[in-house]
């Protein structure tokens, strides 16, 4: 003898299903946070032998931030910060792509600087617990380390604890980059980005807020 399903029974079966569909996407799609986790112990790898002068497990770390990059673009990038976090893995992972690729140690720190800016973005925005961002006049980049003594990744042991700390309102400038050493305290001064006056004169757009986070 059969038994016809219930009205009731429909709705719980029914339930049970949205619950476990439900579950699985949560445990598909981790925060953005969550996913920069292994982006960000790989970069301080990167950090950490820059500063130190080799390029030892470098490009295997960048190999690693490569593919971390592709769960950011899958990763949940939710409340005020979303917009923001949605642009930053091509970036990551065009940065990573290139730093795997470097051969020496001046190349790996010019790709540093790059795979830094959104790495440096995304550290203002979620101020994650045992980092800061730091900046570099002389070397026009920025960084993430571990808080505590400046480890400038730039320059090495040549002056390693060139820098500082940076405030919240932190923006890397893009003009560092075009031009290293150029774009120095000046950027988002009072005297402005000597990029952006040379933007400003051929109708690009203008510096995004300044390299000193002051």
């Amino acid at each position: 003898m059969r038994h016809q399903p219930t009205a009731g029974s429909v709705r719980m079966f029914a339930a049970l299903v949205l619950v476990a569909l439900v579950s699985a996407t949560a445990e598909a799609a981790p925060s953005f946070d969550e996913a920069m986790k292994p982006v960000l112990d790989r970069y301080l790898e990167v950090h950490k032998a820059l500063a130190a002068d080799t390029i030892e497990g470098v490009r295997e770390a960048a190999k690693a931030i490569e593919q971390a990059a592709g769960d950011l673009k899958r990763a949940e990038a939710e409340g005020e910060n979303a917009e923001q976090y949605r642009e930053l893995p091509p970036k990551i992972e065009e940065g990573a792509r290139k730093l795997a690729a470097s051969t020496d140690l001046d190349s790996a720190r010019e790709a540093f600087r790059e795979l830094s800016m959104p790495v440096a973005a995304w550290a203002v925005l979620a101020k994650p617990e045992g980092v800061v961002v730091a900046f570099c006049p002389m070397a026009g980049g920025s960084w993430v380390q571990p808080a505590g003594d400046i480890f400038n990744p730039y320059f090495g042991k040549q002056m390693l604890h060139c820098g500082h700390v940076v405030g919240e309102d932190f923006k890397p400038c893009p003009h560092a980059q075009e031009k290293p050493g150029g774009c120095g305290e000046g950027c988002g001064g009072a005297g402005g980005c000597p990029h952006e006056q040379q933007q400003k004169k051929e109708g690009a757009p203008a510096c995004c807020g300044g390299a000193t986070g002051t």
